[in-house]
């Protein structure tokens, strides 16, 4: 199976940090233990949805093709289309938050940056089980402290939190994750629902929702009968690790806090 994921927590932790400090802290990340520059933060995170890309879409080649099948052309197809996709979204979302990193980021910007932050932390995981060989339980517990290590050296020693009062040091715009839809649905709920019909059609409906299914049933077997076990379990923890950092940024609206 693909194991258990311990890690989501402290994932959620250092998005949150990271999200708190795009919010209201203009120019270069303080963090006199890394020292990374917000567009470094930026460029390296959105780098991850090339990943992403390409995990998801990667054909296995049989050596036992279809008559008159190219196999090449599958690997093309696998490839370079999903790398060069993944390139153009990295740019153009490098061209609409490089201006704001001399300012600070706004709604939208967050939402982008986060969530990269914890695919790429989720998949450094998928890489290192599958990898490894390892077991999830193990190198899930070891990113756990390694992420709450990370959060506190980026926040800096002295600072338990980092407040984000919106209108104040963060973009008015911020209040409205925290709000509630006609007065009655919070807005978290709605981010819940659209990951529930989202990953519940891909799940059901795609060949990759198939993929996890039978790995989840007897990974053995799954491997047997063709499938590549080990890009999908990756791409799965890739995802845990983008929705924990959806979910930081919706807990920074709600405690207006990182």
């Amino acid at each position: 199976t693909g194991g258990i994921d311990l890690s989501v927590g402290s994932l959620m932790a250092i998005c949150s940090v990271v999200c708190a400090m795009l919010l209201t802290v203009p120019g270069v990340t303080p963090s006199a233990a890394l020292g990374v520059p917000t567009t470094a933060l930026v460029a390296l995170c959105l780098g991850a949805l090339v990943t992403r890309f390409i995990l998801l879409n990667i054909q296995k080649s049989r050596a036992g093709a279809d008559a008159g099948r190219d196999v090449r052309l599958d690997t093309t197809r696998g490839l370079i289309i999903p790398g060069v996709v993944g390139v153009i979204l990295c740019c153009l979302s490098l061209w609409y938050l490089l201006p704001q990193v001399e300012t600070k980021f706004g709604v939208l910007g967050v939402l982008l940056v986060a969530p990269c932050v914890g695919l790429l932390f989720g998949t450094v995981n998928g890489f290192i089980i599958v990898a490894g060989r390892l077991q999830p339980f193990i190198v899930t517990l070891a990113m756990m402290v390694t992420a709450l290590g990370i959060a506190r050296l980026t926040a800096g020693q002295n600072n338990a939190v980092l407040p984000v009062y919106t209108g104040s040091n963060a973009t008015e715009e911020f209040e409205i994750l925290r709000s509630l839809v006609f007065g009655v649905v919070p807005m978290p709920g709605l981010f819940f629902l659209g990951a529930v019909v989202i990953y519940g059609a891909v799940l059901r409906f795609t060949p990759f929702g198939r993929y996890v299914y039978a790995i989840g049933g007897n990974e053995e077997a799954a491997r047997l009968s063709g499938i590549a076990a080990g890009r999908v379990k990756i791409a799965t923890y890739a995802v845990s690790g983008l929705l924990a950092g959806i979910a930081a940024v919706l807990y920074v609206a709600q405690y207006r806090q990182g």
